[in-house]
């Protein structure tokens, strides 16, 4: 289904379910859509960049080199 969505909102509906997953404590699930967001969008938003980043140092923390 979210495959069917032009590139733009698909992006959208990436980061809305990263701060679901993240707010959940899925720190993964939430990179791993911060990330397809990153990729599908077209511009970049410095603010996904840094969400995306700072998900990824909280991995790095709890899950050393596991991730």
């Amino acid at each position: 289904m979210l495959d069917e969505l032009p590139d733009a909102s698909r992006g959208d509906v990436h980061v809305n379910l990263a701060v679901a997953y993240k707010g959940l404590g899925s720190l993964a699930e939430a990179w791993y859509h911060l990330d397809a967001a990153v990729q599908i969008t077209a511009t970049v938003d410095p603010a996904v960049e840094a969400e995306r980043a700072a998900v990824e140092q909280a991995l790095v923390k709890t899950q050393g080199n596991r991730i």
